[in-house]
């Protein structure tokens, strides 16, 4: 018998463990695993418990195994059939679905609690779990965070609530269970072992070696309860990677406004209507002006772009032809980003005031100039001040001229420089 697990980040009734064996099942063992415990939370009576281990019935839970005989089953105690039917019946519909050869947790998940599959078990074993299975699946939701983006103490409160996570690796393309933690480690199920596991919290890491079999961690797959009040844990995390929370906290303005102020691309993971409110995106252009590209609705309200455009010069491509056209803004970019002029429309490319100011700044923007300015003797010496190399973008008068201007200055200073001749001395 394992040994007693460590309370309370733990759930504990964990005595009973899956086995695959040779099948490539982890991803259904791992699914079935949330989907029971975090959804239906049948634990085992104290007085079923030894029932359970006195009568071997993790050997029910070997997924190799034919449908197991409803009177083997009663010898596991009530409780102890729930728990094996009700594993079994989740695993079926899953492996019914996605096969038996590396399927995902995600979309096992999201497959379950759509609801729309048939019972896999012959009518008797249907029968027995129909009513166990009697909740309003679209109150769950599950998502997916990378490993990059886990917080530890967050996950306390995951374990706190009784909750499993999925750990997914790449690198050997299996998925275990995590079922606790204490403050040093982490617990699992592994059905590739049949065995709980235990590894330091300090492995936590996209490099951590947690088994024999289970390396190169990509990250958790949750699965949670939909509320009114979204649990800690979700927010958090959906705060620290909003591309990976569900749709509802995505929509959640809370929530959003907390990522985009962390960082502004993480608008273009939220929420159509928020990505139209003009509180976030103001939150999320003045973390990062180019998340103006995820507002389109509010590229032609000046406000927001001048916000975005102070931040980042380069946002200005994505303002309304109407704001890339407004002489305040364009000038309030050029002025520290000259290159932006390839940005302005045409009408300001044409403007001398708008043009200097750019080509002070960056010599360069000469390039984006109007062909007139190109020409514009003014225009052209303040450019090639600013970098002398800009002259190739000056018509081609100009660059005769400022080129032979230039050549002559340069015989000045070479004749002015040059000492000289002597003559030498011939001996007699």
């Amino acid at each position: 018998m394992e040994a007693e697990l460590p309370k309370p980040r733990v759930r504990s009734m964990s005595i009973s463990v899956s086995s695959q064996k040779e099948q490539e099942t982890c991803f259904a063992h791992s699914s079935a695993y949330l989907i029971f415990h975090n959804i239906y939370n049948i634990d085992l009576s104290e007085e079923d418990l030894q029932k359970y281990i006195e009568h071997n019935c993790n050997q029910y839970l070997d997924t190799t195994r034919d449908e197991p005989n409803l009177d083997d089953l009663n010898k596991c105690g009530e409780t102890g059939k729930k728990r094996i039917l009700l594993f079994l019946y989740i695993y079926l519909i899953i492996t019914l679905k996605f096969g038996c050869n590396r399927g995902i947790v995600n979309d096992s998940i999201k497959y379950y609690l759509d609801g729309n599959y048939l019972p896999p078990f012959s009518q008797r074993l249907n029968d027995e779990v129909a009513e166990l299975v009697h909740k309003d699946l679209n109150l769950y939701t599950t998502s997916f965070l990378p490993i990059d983006k886990i917080n530890v103490p967050a996950l306390k409160n995951i374990f706190d609530d009784g909750l499993y996570i999925s750990l997914i690796s790449e690198n050997s393309s299996h998925v275990a269970t995590l079922i606790g933690m204490t403050d040093t480690e982490f617990i699992g199920k592994d059905s590739a072992t049949a065995e709980i596991f235990r590894f330091p919290i300090t492995e936590m890491k996209s490099n951590g070696i947690f088994s024999n079999v289970f390396h190169g961690v990509t990250g958790l797959q949750f699965l949670y309860k939909k509320s009114a009040k979204y649990p800690y844990y979700s927010r958090e995390f959906a705060i620290a990677s909003l591309q990976y929370a569900s749709p509802e906290l995505q929509a959640d303005k809370e929530v959003v406004m907390a990522a985009v102020k962390n960082n502004g691309f993480a608008l273009q993971y939220a929420s159509p209507e928020l990505q139209a409110d003009k509180e976030v995106v103001m939150a999320a252009v003045t973390n990062n002006g180019r998340s103006l590209f995820y507002a389109p609705e509010l590229q032609a309200d000046k406000e927001v772009v001048m916000a975005a455009v102070t931040n980042n010069g380069n946002a200005l491509q994505y303002a309304s032809p109407e704001l890339q056209a407004n002489k305040e803004i364009v000038m309030g970019v050029v002025t520290k980003n000259g290159f932006a002029l390839r940005l302005a429309s045409p009408e300001l490319k044409a403007d001398k005031e708008v043009v200097m100011a750019a080509v002070s700044n960056n010599g360069f923007a000469l390039q984006f100039a109007s062909p007139e300015l190109k020409a514009d003797k003014d225009v052209v010496m303040a450019a090639v001040t600013n970098n002398r190399n800009a002259l190739q973008f000056a018509s081609p008068e100009l660059q005769r001229e400022l080129a032979s201007i230039a050549r002559g200055g340069r015989a000045k200073r070479t004749r002015r420089n040059r000492k000289p001749k002597t003559m030498k001395r011939t001996r007699r």
